[in-house]
């Protein structure tokens, strides 16, 4: 099958940007209830297409918080620990799940994507006890610190830069 034009390209990267605008950001913060808004963020993101088949995927317990492992079906040496955006209130590791598998691929990286608590029902610092727990527990597990990356996006952006604060 032959690849888009960048034409073609650009045209689907606009439509599908004003269509996440118009659909997704009326539909985040205040007034919509934090419940509404998780569902929200949870049904868009399974649009986002299928994980990369070379990435297998476990769920675990990454220093008391709940964990999905991303693992390239060629192994890896490094460890990147995710913390997933949401403004501290909404997403997870289902909801970044294309974003991780592909960066786990593209990386040759095990890519342990935390499912850190969230606000309301966890004010601050539980994100931040728990990032700080996962990065800990890498640790314990033997997983050398220069071999630990931290990233994340938007809220998980801020999150990394607590966490190795």
């Amino acid at each position: 099958m032959p690849t888009p034009s960048a034409f073609a390209q650009g045209l689907l990267r606009g439509t599908l940007k004003a269509t996440l605008r118009s659909l997704a950001k009326p539909m985040l913060g205040p007034p919509v209830p934090v419940a509404m808004q998780r569902r929200w963020v949870a049904m868009l993101s399974a649009t986002a297409g299928l994980p990369a088949k070379s990435v297998k995927r476990s769920t675990g317990v990454l220093g008391g918080a709940p964990a999905e492992r991303l693992m390239p079906e060629s192994g890896a040496q490094r460890t990147i620990l995710y913390l997933h955006g949401g403004a501290f209130c909404v997403g997870s590791p289902a909801t970044h799940r294309a974003l991780t598998t592909q960066l786990a691929r593209a990386a040759q990286a095990a890519v342990e994507v935390l499912d850190y608590r969230l606000a309301p029902e966890h004010p601050y610092p539980a994100a931040v006890d728990d990032a700080l727990g996962a990065y800990r527990a890498l640790l314990n597990e033997g997983v050398p610190a220069t071999r630990i990356t931290i990233a994340g996006d938007s809220a998980g952006g801020a999150l990394t830069l607590m966490t190795a604060v």
